[in-house]
């Protein structure tokens, strides 16, 4: 590839790039898709060209950013999905194994967001481990004005509870953003690559196989005694934001590995495609069938159900 060549699709894979993310800002619905896929075209650029095309691609996609929407969203674009997007591209590239590539990229990706996290700190003094209470009763108050919404004082109770438990929660929030970030970049960069230079990315297991170590019902335990430390020594309190943290990550694997086993029994009895996708999306929204795909992963977790049906047959 000649250098003109290269600079031209590295400046036509940046600007997509920025596109893309400031799509997001401007379309209200299809912007969530659309910030997943602006890594996309950074990925495909590490891995066509190098880093210091990359760290260039960089730097000047968050100049473009600060040009169309402020400073702000240029810090957001390089350390939320540039920087992470270029690391996995190179990890793609020495690693082999799909498990091996998610998992150091999520952990870059995780360092990512809470280096932006430090950096909007500093820059906008907003700190996202301190929720501003009055300002969510101003918002709560104003979605009640709206015609046909009216918010009864017990469900207003359960908002106020529930945004109250996010500065609790932040860290597991990040963590869980960082793996869904990587995993969706990884997908999607895997179908792009295959499809522009016929190159198979690692893949991962059939979601029908994944199975997390039981090893994972210790650390639930584990967040139960620390609560209750927690509970009864003040001075321990510590332990019991921790165990918050650390029980809604374990409660997330329980849920997928529920509806790993719930996928795989479906396909067992021939039920595929669409109405298994419908059924497992159903299992993971709907309250009564989320606790019960919870359930379903912390004893599969313990049993191995798919081992033991499997010898019966």
């Amino acid at each position: 590839m000649t250098n003109a060549r290269g600079l031209t699709e590295a400046a036509l894979l940046t600007g997509l790039s920025v596109v893309l993310y400031l799509g997001a800002n401007f379309i209200p619905v299809l912007g969530i898709g659309l910030i997943f896929l602006s890594p996309v075209p950074l990925v495909i650029l590490e891995m066509r060209h190098d880093l210091k095309m990359g760290f260039v691609s960089l730097i000047v996609g968050s100049l473009l950013a600060m040009l169309v929407s402020g400073p702000v969203s240029a810090l957001s674009y390089a350390f939320g999905f540039a920087l992470m997007a270029l690391a996995l591209g190179r990890i793609i590239e020495l690693k082999t194994n799909a498990i091996e590539i998610i998992g150091w990229g999520s952990l870059v990706s995780l360092a990512c967001k809470l280096a932006l996290a430090v950096i909007m700190f500093y820059v906008t003094g907003i700190n996202p481990m301190n929720l501003d209470m009055p300002s969510v009763q101003k918002a709560l108050d104003w979605v009640g004005t709206l015609p046909g919404i009216s918010i009864t004082p017990e469900v207003r109770a359960q908002f106020e509870q529930m945004f109250r438990m996010v500065p609790l929660i932040v860290p597991a929030i990040f963590i869980m953003a960082a793996v869904m970030d990587c995993m969706i970049c990884y997908w999607v960069s895997g179908k792009v690559i295959k499809r522009l230079n016929h190159i198979e990315l690692p893949k991962l297991p059939p979601f029908t196989h994944w199975r997390f170590p039981a090893s994972v019902l210790w650390a639930f335990a584990a967040c139960i005694i620390c609560s209750l430390l927690g509970q009864y020594y003040p001075q321990l309190a510590i332990l019991t934001r921790a165990a918050l943290n650390v029980t809604l990550l374990v409660q997330y694997l329980f849920v997928m590995q529920g509806l790993s086993f719930i996928a795989w029994w479906l396909e067992s009895k021939g039920i595929t495609g669409f109405g298994r996708n419908m059924i497992l999306v159903l299992a993971f929204f709907m309250p009564l069938l989320s606790q019960l795909t919870t359930y379903t992963g912390m004893f599969d977790m313990c049993f191995n159900f798919r081992e033991r049906i499997g010898r019966r047959r």
